[in-house]
């Protein structure tokens, strides 16, 4: 159901449908990416901005499927469209006849006996239209099984769904494959109950089961099948009106997992990952089979080794890939560089903050400066970076904001990062030790008020979870950090336009010495020469170094000059300090030396 991205198959469905077939042949699968057709019927451009904001797209279907509460509900839409984070422009009247007409044309769109078991993966703003049309099914096929599972539904939260919620007949907990199969094979009499994995309930009507139960080696899964997407696709426009990008999967959970503000691993319990020759193997089945050659890795970061292995081997294929995928900070220039050389054009780095030791409070296992060459890196190979800064992370300190203010100022010339406010996530760390950041009264959001009634907002648990502490203090302190991010991102937008041809902050070496240009905030360029053992070091300190490894190196440069060097440098912005440890900021015009 709607909100995932348009220009996506889902890999939720695609998994599960490859899986089932190869496990048994008999069965009849069928899949609906719903959210496509709901795209084409409001507008792909509307709904890509709608699919941005969790609040609104649970609000818009639940004006249909709570219509006692349209008087709350509404308010609560036109009160999210206000605010200046928001860009919406509908008519929600307009935009609701739309979605109930389209609803029910899908509704008489198949015979729905001809199905013994009907799924919805339920994730990330999914809620309200899943149970839109599982109400409307189970009320027109009372006789039909309904089963949810996705990243919504993991542990309690999937037990409270099934607690509550009686048109819903099994919940999938955590990772769909050996579960899904489990209730195939009850509804054929092949077992007496479901396996682990599945909430169900019992003869007495009470909910049992849960758990996890995984696949062991990734290496048994087959390659996802799209069909169903790209043939409803051709069917809405035989002129496919963007290009679509193919989700594939390396691994699964984290292999980090000490992310202190992270959820993202509910329904995850070990890490996983494929073999390079599988995922290339799987790659190559993917871009032959179906008309694209974008792709984007669901992984919550590419296994560090075999990344740069990977992207090598994928230059093999011959095809012209478009990749995105999220790494942690840390990868070296070089097997940026290869995986650059690969297809990968677009990434999401886990910044998440300028500041060392919120760095450490988060739990990221890096280092501001860390994040910094990593910026650096994609700067001067031409990956988009697009990594968040999270602000309002509980016990942020005022010496950590203005550590924040002041690296905006020497990182500004490179790809802007994205403010995220920080949220409480059912069953993050952060969550599961509440007491020690001093919060109290957790629980759902308030906001879900607006949409659900006093019973379902007790007996649910949902991912969004409020809480007391001190977030007025954390609003007031990470204010100034929202403003100035928004002056980094129209400060290097407009800038990049004028100077589209070269980076803003940028050198060549001319063999004795090194030409620095630099973009100023008010456009003006100014330019820097370093001479001789100057150039050297400069171009030395192009990935971290400490003050050790410097002296070192060029052990003709005495501490006091070296550090005087480093002052000036500091001064002008083209260098960056933490500690004892300095990283040049130019990046090489022309991109990364071989």
């Amino acid at each position: 159901m709607p909100w995932p991205l348009f220009n996506r198959p889902s890999i939720q469905l695609g998994a599960l449908k490859s899986y089932l077939a190869a496990q048994d042949d008999a069965l009849d699968i069928s899949t609906y990416p719903i959210y496509l057709e709901v795209a084409a019927q409001i507008g792909f451009e509307l709904y890509h901005e709608i699919s941005k904001h969790s609040w609104i797209t649970e609000a818009i279907y639940a004006s249909l499927l709570f219509p006692e509460k349209n008087t709350s509900i509404h308010s609560l839409i036109n009160k999210q469209k206000r605010s200046k984070k928001y860009k919406l422009r509908f008519d929600l009247s307009t935009l609701k006849s739309k979605l109930s007409d389209h609803h029910e044309t899908f509704m008489h769109s198949r015979d729905w006996r001809q199905y013994n078991l009907i799924g919805f993966s339920i994730c990330l703003n999914q809620f309200t239209s899943s149970l839109y049309t599982i109400r409307t099914l189970k009320a027109r096929f009372p006789e039909i099984t309904i089963v949810a599972g996705g990243s919504s539904c993991s542990g309690d939260m999937g037990r409270a769904i099934l607690s509550s919620l009686p048109e819903i007949d099994f919940v999938v907990s955590g990772e769909g494959e050996k579960p899904l199969l489990s209730i195939v094979r009850l509804l054929k009499g092949e077992v007496d109950k479901p396996g682990s994995g599945v909430f169900y309930r019992n003869s007495q009507g009470m909910v049992s089961g849960g758990s996890y139960d995984e696949i062991n080696a990734l290496s048994s899964l087959p390659p996802p099948d799209y069909g169903d997407y790209f043939n409803l696709l051709q069917d809405i426009s035989p002129q496919i009106p963007f290009l679509p990008v193919l989700p594939v999967e390396f691994s699964r959970g984290c292999w980090w997992r000490k992310c202190r503000f992270c959820n993202l691993n509910l329904q995850w319990h070990s890490y996983r990952k494929k073999s390079v020759p599988q995922m290339v193997g799987e790659i190559k089945d993917l871009t032959d089979r179906y008309p694209s050659i974008d792709l984007a890795f669901t992984d919550n970061a590419l296994p560090p080794r075999q990344g740069p292995e990977l992207f090598t081997a994928l230059t093999t294929l011959g095809k012209d890939l478009d990749i995105f995928a999220e790494l942690r900070a840390g990868q070296s220039a070089q097997a940026l560089a290869l995986m650059r050389e690969g297809g990968l054009k677009t990434v999401q780095i886990g910044i998440e903050a300028l500041s060392s030791s919120l760095l450490k409070r988060m739990g990221k296992g890096t280092t501001a400066l860390q994040n910094i060459e990593t910026m650096r890196h994609c700067e001067e190979l031409d990956i988009i970076q697009s990594g968040n800064l999270i602000t309002m992370f509980p016990g942020s300190t005022s010496d950590e904001v203005k550590e924040t203010m002041d690296t905006i100022d020497f990182v500004w010339p490179f790809y802007p990062l994205k403010i995220t406010p920080f949220w409480l996530g059912y069953g993050s760390p952060v969550f599961c030790t509440a007491r020690e950041y001093g919060f109290k009264q957790i629980g759902n959001h308030h906001l879900y008020k607006s949409f659900f009634s006093d019973d379902l907002f007790l007996r649910l648990i949902l991912t969004h979870q409020a809480y007391r502490g001190d977030r007025s203090r954390q609003y007031t302190l990470w204010r100034p950090v929202a403003k100035k991010v928004e002056m980094w991102r129209k400060n290097y937008f407009l800038l990049r336009n004028r100077y589209p041809s070269q980076p803003l902050l940028s050198y060549r070496d001319g063999g004795r010495f090194l030409s620095i240009r630099q973009v100023r905030s008010d456009g003006s360029v100014q330019i820097h020469r370093l001479h001789g053992p100057s150039r050297s070091i400069y171009l030395y300190c192009t990935t971290i170094k400490s003050l050790k490894d410097i002296k070192g190196r060029f052990p003709g440069c005495s501490l006091e000059s070296l550090q005087k060097f480093f002052n000036e440098l500091v001064q002008k912005r083209i260098m960056l300090k933490e500690n004892d440890q300095y990283l040049s900021l130019a990046v090489r015009e022309g991109g990364l030396r071989e």
